[in-house]
């Protein structure tokens, strides 16, 4: 009798156990963690950003199972509206006449017309990984580096790759000859450089980052938590303002606004904030 008993109560502690699995399994909860991040300007001024959706699963006394990603490329307007998804599968660097769209995937680079989203050229002019490119002024070169932070410059069909320099982290093209980039020294850090297409009359002016064309003649760049201008032979250094706290700022075609990601006085990995050129009316879009 007391071993029935035993199996009896085992049985039914197995019945209300497997009840209160199927009642966990009907009470899980599924929700997604949206996170936007690298806001930069579309050559017709709309902001775009890499938007990561993290899907998840809660179940049984709160525990979170993490279910995947999805990754889009989408715009948005100035007040943070009318998103649409791009139809990119790689964060899209925009030439300056809005022409084309370069990609990056691992060694290749990908040349998208926009006008028909057609692929017109792909190449891998390197058996490096590529980290970041920008365009000519003409559109018809980039200059791009990799991921040892070396420097090279390419016509947009893949011929005439050209080495110019190493120690760099992020390039843009300024003017038809002039290249402003990251010069990396690990004495003194990361500093605004200027070179030529060609290798020629390298210069380093000052310490700073997240470097973008101003003018034909002047450098847009971000220094602790200033914004400022300089020319490229690094004089009239100018403040446009100060107490910016967010992260990889970019400059808007119309020269107005600044959009920025994660801030540094905020909590989260991501997010898009735009401000006045005048360092007024800070607000976060997403």
């Amino acid at each position: 009798m007391k071993t029935n008993k035993v199996v009896g109560l085992m049985l039914l502690a197995g019945v209300l156990f497997g009840l209160a699995m199927v009642m966990g399994g009907c009470g899980d909860r599924y929700w997604d963690e949206v996170l936007y991040t690298k806001p930069n300007w579309t050559p017709e001024g709309l902001i775009y950003a890499t938007k990561t959706v993290y899907h998840h699963r809660e179940y049984g006394m709160g525990t979170n199972e993490y279910l995947g990603e999805d990754t889009y490329y989408v715009t948005i307007d100035t007040n943070g509206n009318n998103e649409v998804a791009t139809p990119y599968t790689s964060y899209p660097y925009y030439s300056p006449k809005g022409t084309y769209v370069a990609l990056i995937s691992g060694e290749t680079i990908k040349i998208v017309r926009r006008s028909d989203n057609q692929q017109i050229y792909q190449f891998s002019p390197i058996s490096e990984n590529i980290s970041q490119l920008d365009w000519g002024p003409d559109e018809d070169k980039l200059v791009y580096v990799t991921a040892k932070n070396n420097m090279y410059s390419i016509r947009n069909d893949g011929t005439s790759n050209l080495y110019i320099y190493n120690n760099s982290l992020n390039s843009v093209w300024i003017n038809t000859n002039t290249i402003a980039f990251e010069y990396y020294s690990s004495i003194e850090g990361v500093s605004v450089a200027v070179i030529n297409e060609n290798g020629t009359s390298f210069k380093k002016l000052r310490i700073g980052y997240s470097l973008q064309k101003y003018s034909e003649d002047q450098i847009f760049y971000n220094y602790s938590e200033d914004i400022k201008v300089i020319n490229l032979d690094g004089t009239n250094d100018l403040l446009l303002f100060s107490s910016y706290k967010k992260s990889e700022p970019k400059l808007s075609p119309n020269k107005l606004l600044v959009v920025g990601g994660k801030g540094y006085d905020t909590t989260g990995n991501g997010g898009i904030w735009v401000i006045n050129i005048d360092g007024t009316n800070l607000k976060q879009l997403e």
